[in-house]
């Protein structure tokens, strides 16, 4: 006969037992159903990584002012004349070169292409259908201009604000601080810049002699 200290200790065994099996039938169903880390790559479907934003120096990512009228290196031949009013268009080397009408009064823009895609673009910024760029706002984002040159263009207010290797100069009133052409183009050295558009740089024609001691 089994006396009592027997059935107490078979008891006891027989609920430790139990606890290890109910133990191991938990730690199954968690392994069987808990979450498992995986890396984003290792997801089928999972989301394309966000691309950085195109650098400061890169001329597609330039935007200046909503009156611009092509992206350099992406715009076609083709699609100038759809999207703008074409005024005349003639070759001068290798290059196409496109006068466009201005939204500014009287003025005109320039698109030239090469091989078929933009290389560079003149926008007249003077007009009331967008604000004008300031000489500040563009200094605080690209630092300040590889060289300035003083009363160039079309007055003795203008000065140009030269940023070729980024791809970009822009002729502004330095008494205002107030951007009236933007030039944006495939970056270039500085010696490039005033060889190919040096046009843009002649010296403005002589002050009014009130303004002699500016």
């Amino acid at each position: 006969m089994i006396n009592a200290t027997q059935l107490q200790l078979r008891l006891i065994g027989l609920g430790v037992l139990v606890l290890v099996i109910i133990s191991i039938i938990i730690l199954v169903l968690y392994s069987a159903f808990a979450p498992r880390d995986q890396s984003l790559d290792s997801i089928e479907g999972a989301p394309t990584p966000i691309l950085a934003s195109p650098t400061p120096g890169d001329p597609k990512s330039h935007q200046f002012t909503p009156l611009q009228k092509t992206t350099i290196e992406q715009t076609t031949d083709e699609q100038i004349p759809q999207q703008n009013e074409v005024l005349s268009k003639r070759k001068v080397g290798g290059a196409t070169i496109y006068t466009i009408r201005s939204e500014e009064p009287g003025k005109t823009d320039e698109i030239r292409t090469k091989d078929g895609i933009v290389v560079f673009e003149k926008t007249s910024t003077k007009t009331n259908a967008a604000p004008l760029p300031k000489i500040a706002t563009i200094k605080s984002k690209y630092g300040n201009p590889e060289e300035t040159l003083d009363k160039v263009g079309e007055g003795f207010y203008m000065s140009a604000y030269l940023y070729p290797t980024k791809g970009f100069a822009i002729y502004a009133n330095k008494y205002t601080g107030s951007v009236y052409v933007i030039q944006r183009f495939l970056s270039m050295t500085l010696a490039d810049y005033k060889k190919q558009y040096g046009e843009n740089l002649s010296p403005a024609p002589a002050m009014p002699k009130e303004f002699q001691e500016l």
